[in-house]
C-alpha cells in the first residue's frame, strides 16, 4: 500500500496494524443494497469487538459509490465518519482511492471477507470467490454466489440459509447476527483454536477454487455447449445441407398443423392405467412425444422433480386420431392431494440440438375437462 501511495503521489499516513490480529476486509461499490453500514448498527457493542485487548480486531473498508449515487455516498460518508472517532481510529480504516492495487493487497492480506448485501438483491459477488482463493474466509449473507459456495466448513452465514426476500425491518436481525457470529464463532476460532481456522481457510481454497474459476466455466461452455453446436453445424452442413432441409421441411410441416394437434380424451383406469387420444392433424405419432409428466406439486400446478414416462406404440383409430395407452405403478398416487399428473405433447425430431428448440407443447391434466 505504500508502494501504491508513492506510486500514485497519495499523501496519506499509513495505519499501524498487528499483523498477526484477525483482520476484516470489506470492499464493493457503495451501493445501498449491499448495507456498508450494517456492522456499524451498534457502536457500543462493535467498540468492544474492536478494542479488545486480549483479541483485537481491523475492518478495513475499500471502494466507491457512484457518482450519481448520493445514498451511496452517504454509506460511505458514515463509514468514514465512524473510522475517524477516537474510540476507532486506526480500528476502523478506510483505504482512499481504492483501485486494483488495495484490491490484491487486501485480498491476499486480511482474514474474513464480510458481505452482507440485502437478499436478494445480490447478483454475484465476485469480490467473496477471490478472496476464498485466498484461503480468506467468508462471513456472508446467503445469497449471490455464496449460495452455491457455503458448504458448512469454508466460512459462516449471517442471518438464515433463506432464501426470503429482505426489507429493511431485517436489518437490525442480520446486524445482531453479525455480532454473535463475531463474538461467539469468528473471533474465538482464530485466537483459540488456529488448527480449527487453518483447516478453514484449506477448506475454503479446496472448495472454491476448483468451482468459482474462469477455466472451469469455459470449460463447461465447451463441454455442454460449444462442441455440441460444433458438431451440429457439420451434421446441417454436410452432403450439401441435405439435413439442415430435412429439418427445415419438417419445420414446416409441424408449424401448419400444430394449431390443431389436441390432446382429446384421458381417460384413468383404477389408478393401474390410462388411455390417452391424441389428435396429431396429419403429422405421424414420429414427429412427436407424448408424456406422461408427474410429482409432488409445489405450486399450483408447479412439479419440482418431476416423473417422465413416454407413451409409445400408439394405436391408429383413424382420422387422424391416435390412441396411447399406459400400465404400471406410476400412478399408484393419482388422486392423491399433493400429486399432479398431466400429459403432455411436443414436437420431435431426433436431429434437433434441443428437444424444446421449437418452443412449442400442448398440456392436459388428468382431471381438465
Amino acid at each position: 500500500i505504500k508502494e501504491r501511495n508513492e506510486r500514485l503521489g497519495i499523501d496519506e499516513p499509513l495505519p499501524e496494524i498487528d499483523e498477526n490480529a484477525l483482520i476484516i476486509g470489506f470492499a464493493r461499490r457503495f451501493a445501498t443494497y449491499k448495507r456498508a453500514t450494517l456492522i456499524l448498527t451498534d457502536l457500543e457493542r462493535l467498540k468492544r469487538i474492536v478494542n479488545n485487548p486480549e483479541r483485537p480486531v481491523y475492518i478495513i473498508f475499500g471502494g466507491k459509490a457512484h457518482p450519481m449515487d448520493e445514498a451511496g455516498k452517504e454509506f460511505l460518508k458514515r463509514v468514514y465518519e465512524v473510522s475517524q472517532m477516537p474510540e476507532f481510529k486506526n480500528k476502523i480504516i478506510v483505504f482512499e482511492n481504492y483501485d486494483m492495487g488495495s484490491a490484491r493487497a487486501m485480498m491476499a492480506g486480511v482474514d474474513v471477507w464480510l458481505n452482507n448485501p440485502r437478499r436478494p438483491l445480490e447478483a454475484s459477488g465476485t469480490s467473496g470467490m477471490k478472496a476464498g482463493l485466498n484461503g480468506v474466509l467468508n462471513l456472508s449473507i446467503y445469497d449471490g454466489w455464496w449460495v452455491e459456495g457455503y458448504n458448512g466448513k469454508n466460512g459462516w452465514v449471517i442471518g438464515d440459509e433463506s432464501f426470503e426476500p429482505e426489507t429493511e425491518k431485517d436489518d437490525i436481525r442480520d446486524a445482531q447476527s453479525l455480532y454473535e457470529l463475531l463474538e461467539n464463532e469468528v473471533i474465538p476460532t482464530y485466537y483459540e483454536n488456529r488448527p480449527r481456522w487453518i483447516y478453514m481457510m484449506k477448506e475454503s481454497i479446496k472448495s472454491i477454487a476448483p468451482r468459482f474459476s474462469t477455466h472451469r466455466m469455459v470449460k463447461e461452455y465447451v463441454d455442454k455447449f460449444y462442441s455440441k453446436a460444433l458438431a451440429n453445424a457439420i451434421l446441417l452442413q454436410r452432403d450439401s445441407f441435405r439435413t439442415a432441409r430435412e429439418i427445415a421441411s419438417w419445420k414446416a410441416k409441424i408449424f401448419r398443423s400444430w394449431c390443431n394437434v389436441e390432446i382429446e380424451h384421458i381417460v384413468t383406469h383404477d389408478a393401474t392405467g390410462v388411455e390417452v387420444i391424441v389428435n396429431l392433424d396429419g403429422l405421424s405419432p414420429e414427429d412427436v412425444k407424448v408424456e406422461i409428466y408427474y410429482g409432488v406439486k409445489a405450486e399450483g400446478y408447479a412439479i419440482e422433480k418431476p416423473y417422465i414416462i413416454e407413451l409409445k406404440h400408439p394405436q391408429n383409430l383413424g382420422g387422424n386420431r391416435w390412441l396411447y395407452r399406459y400400465e404400471g405403478n406410476a400412478l399408484k398416487n393419482l388422486g392423491h392431494p399433493c400429486w399432479h399428473y398431466a400429459i403432455r405433447i411436443y414436437p420431435y425430431h431426433d436431429k434437433l440440438p434441443y428437444k424444446f428448440l421449437l418452443g412449442l407443447i400442448k398440456w392436459k391434466g388428468f382431471f381438465d375437462f
